[in-house]
């Protein structure tokens, strides 16, 4: 007969991100500046390597860059500690029909709460040494930081294979060893800092009550699911509104209380939306290993955290309120895939697919004036207000191809050799958020085509993985002027996986990331008139331990 069943499950969850790196022994980031009296004058020479040039110091000390003693010291420690609480049910009934034409429903209903508190302090220090100046004193001429006493003792010297003379390196835990023993040669900025733990914390919470209802059936070689699902969100955000001219030190002379000033006051705002998400899937079995599946379905992207949060600052100067928009919606996308799948014995497949996806609402930075009614008072009306709003489209398709194939033509005695590939190629246009349309090529961070060749083998209990990767060139950072946009060049590497199972329950891994130690870079500029405006060495990366399931 009929059959139904009722579920439901509740959950809990926290955690607390608590980060200071004086509580682990380290420093954070360090900046040494040369100090302006000994700033050389370079060349630079890219016949040997255009990627890595060769720098050659044409002043009369071309020495003088390399010693540490004509640096000053700067040092921002990041603080964090971030709270998050989740908590939520859900609820769900199924009732199935035992006709003809089998039929199931389903339906539930459920709430999720989320939270977080977020404390961030931005420390910015001084090595100042012990006359209390940090770099030249204007007194005596001279500095006497003498960063030379923190030189790592395994400090890498010579010159590298591009021909130019490797840097001094700075030992960190030499630095954070003095900043705890030795405060005394230290400047520490009391308003900045203060300034910076105020406005670096929020309070922000999201409730999502959701429901949804889904149908399943299937008939002859067809299978269908299909269904809608709703939900109302309501986000609620505490921060800073800074709505007063700034003080300035001959007005409030103590730095803690001008900063507590400067800050502003607390401000709660909040916003709701509701979304509905239908989708449909339907699968064809044309053969027993040959079968067709199209879906449509509706996505969802919710802004983070960080667009919600109430923080707001007014400038009285400049008649300008910058501010956050806690009444964002999200990004939302249809999707439409359409794919055809074969099955080989023992275990193979190949398949091709198409898919689009239609996206609506980008969120996007947004100049405006303010009007009356708005939530910061009357007497800023017709200020410029600069915010972040639901604005542009964007469609994405494309296609892609995958293939999987166990060698079965090698003897099973050798071992179990099988062969993956994919390969994906995409094309997007739109307004992605901004005023003109644009094409793949000119979208920021699009890979416009990427695909992957993976071998393996496996023999008793040790098996080996070799993946090849490849990404086309794409734009990384637009730029009003073309010469200065960067891109990323076409991108390959090879990793290496090596695997021993020496227990049902655990095994042992050795892996090797960027085998052939291929540099990774970006470009400025267009044409031959490109340059390099950023590397990575391409070192080659080696992980390995022991994974288990108990």
């Amino acid at each position: 007969g009929d059959a139904w069943e009722f579920n439901y499950t509740t959950f809990h969850s926290s955690s607390v991100a608590d980060s200071d790196p004086l509580k682990d022994d380290e420093f954070g980031n360090a900046n040494a500046t040369l100090l302006a009296a000994f700033r050389p004058s370079l060349v630079v020479d890219d016949t040997r390597d255009r990627i890595f040039n060769s720098v050659r110091v044409t002043s009369a000390n071309p020495d003088a860059v390399y010693n540490a003693d004509n640096y000053s010291l700067g040092y921002t420690r990041n603080v964090t500690y971030i709270e998050s609480v989740r908590d939520g049910f859900k609820g769900n009934f199924k009732y199935t029909f035992n006709t003809a034409v089998p039929l199931t429903l389903k339906t539930g209903l459920g709430r999720t709460e989320q939270s977080r508190r977020n404390y961030g302090r931005t420390q910015n220090i001084t090595f100042a040494g012990e006359d209390g100046v940090a770099g030249v004193n204007a007194a005596s001429g001279r500095t006497d930081d003498r960063l030379s006493r923190f030189l790592s003792t395994g400090s890498i010297s010579g010159f590298d294979a591009s021909g130019n003379r490797r840097p001094f390196v700075l030992d960190l835990r030499a630095l954070a060893k003095s900043y705890k023993e030795q405060p005394q040669l230290w400047s520490y900025d009391v308003y900045t800092n203060a300034l910076n733990t105020l406005t670096g914390s929020y309070k922000a919470a999201e409730t999502i009550d959701a429901g949804y209802a889904m149908g399943e059936s299937t008939w002859r070689n067809f299978h269908l699911l299909a269904g809608v699902r709703g939900e109302e969100t309501k986000v609620k955000a505490t921060a800073l509104l800074r709505d007063q001219p700034t003080a300035t030190a001959a007005q409030i002379p103590d730095p803690t209380a001008r900063a507590v000033f400067n800050a502003g006051r607390l401000i709660t705002r909040t916003g709701t939306y509701d979304n509905y998400f239908p989708s449909a899937h339907l699968n064809y079995k044309i053969r027993p290993n040959l079968q067709a599946r199209s879906s449509y379905s509706t996505g969802i992207s919710r802004p983070g955290y960080g667009f919600l949060i109430s923080a707001t600052n007014i400038n009285d100067i400049t008649d300008t309120i910058t501010t956050s928009n806690p009444n964002l919606k999200p990004q939302t996308a249809d999707s439409y895939d359409l794919s055809l799948e074969y099955f080989s014995e023992p275990a193979g497949v190949i398949s091709v697919g198409l898919f689009r996806k239609d996206i609506r609402d980008y969120i996007t930075s947004t100049i405006g004036t303010v009007e009356s009614g708005n939530p910061f008072g009357e007497q800023y009306v017709g200020y410029q207000l600069r915010t972040s709003v639901n604005g542009g489209n964007a469609k994405v398709q494309g296609v892609e191809f995958n293939l999987v194939q166990q060698l079965n033509f090698i003897p099973r005695s050798v071992g179990l050799f099988t062969f993956k590939g994919n390969l994906t190629i995409l094309r997007a246009e739109g307004t992605f958020g901004g005023n003109t349309r644009l094409s793949s090529g000119e979208v920021p961070n699009f890979v416009p085509r990427a695909w992957n060749i993976v071998g393996e083998y496996a023999k008793g209990k040790f098996s080996l993985l070799a993946r090849y990767n490849q990404q086309a060139p794409f734009l990384v950072g637009a730029n009003a002027n073309p010469n200065l946009a960067t891109r990323n060049p076409q991108r390959e590497k090879i990793d290496v996986n090596f695997t021993y199972r020496w227990r049902k329950e655990a095994q042992i891994f050795f892996a090797i990331d960027n085998l052939t130690e291929q540099p990774f870079y970006q470009l400025v500029g267009l044409g031959d008139r490109q340059f390099a405006s950023a590397t990575w060495a391409g070192s080659r990366r080696f992980n390995f331990g022991v994974q288990g399931k108990f």
